[in-house]
């Protein structure tokens, strides 16, 4: 990967924006809202707190993924392909928090009003701590990139530092090399006995 390319890859790194637990806007609108029996209510409720627990364990994994994808680039000695690598988890576990935020707006608004403070708070607090790993995956991941741009810059000032090859001259060595080495070996060619030809 040239250092052009890898300049361009390290300036979409963009801080995330922390996430809260609004009501959801589709939930306001003007819709005919559906009168379910308490068995279906209890139904719903349950989907939406298993999906608000796979959201959540889907967003730890990623945090995990992508710290041990962070670990094999410093490990391997900060192979740019490795760090491709890095960036794309810490994106998707910016989506994976989207997600996770989503499924605790439909959690919550599935709660019975009367429970619907405690769990509020809960899911808050949730939020809160995502929007902490994903702050310290961002640290993280921008001081990769801060690395991949100072060794981009020093590879570009490195290949403007060569001087431009001379090819008349680079042949006229190889030349001389070769033609000086010709003449050893018809010196060596004498000393050996003529061959006999039938």
């Amino acid at each position: 990967m040239d250092a052009a390319a890898v300049d361009l890859s390290l300036g979409s790194l963009r801080p995330p924006s922390p996430v809260a637990l609004d009501e959801d806007p589709s939930s306001n609108t003007n819709t005919r809202s559906r009168a379910q029996t308490p068995a279906g209510l209890t139904h719903q409720l349950e989907l939406k707190r298993k999906n608000y627990n796979h959201a959540k364990v889907r967003l730890e994994r990623k945090y995990k993924v992508l710290y041990g994808a962070r670990d094999k680039y410093h490990n391997l000695g900060h192979p740019v392909e490795e760090y491709a690598s890095v960036r794309l988890h810490y994106d998707q576990l910016v989506e994976l928090r989207a997600e996770f935020r989503n499924a605790a707006i439909g959690y919550l608004n599935a709660t019975p009003s009367d429970d619907r403070e405690r769990l509020r708070e809960i899911l808050q607090h949730d939020l809160d701590s995502a929007n902490s790993a994903i702050n310290k995956a961002y640290l993280a991941v921008s001081e990769d990139r801060a690395y991949e741009r100072r060794r981009a810059r020093a590879q570009m000032s490195q290949q403007q530092q060569q001087p431009p090859i001379n090819l008349a001259g680079a042949m006229s060595a190889a030349m001389a090399a070769a033609g000086a080495s010709s003449t050893a070996n018809q010196v060596n060619d004498d000393d050996l006995p003529p061959l006999i030809v039938i």
